[in-house]
């Protein structure tokens, strides 16, 4: 069985956290550079 990375609190946190940034203006595309995750291929 493969280990977790991340707890579910932290992926609530980063998600709650996206929202805000969202909100405020920033694109998909910047909030995942910011945590440093892969580029979006789609948004939903």
């Amino acid at each position: 069985m493969p280990r977790v990375k991340f707890s579910v609190e932290h992926i609530i946190h980063t998600l709650r956290e996206a929202e805000v940034l969202f909100a405020q203006g920033q694109t998909i595309k910047g909030i995942c550079r910011k945590w440093r995750s892969p580029d979006p291929t789609s948004s939903r």
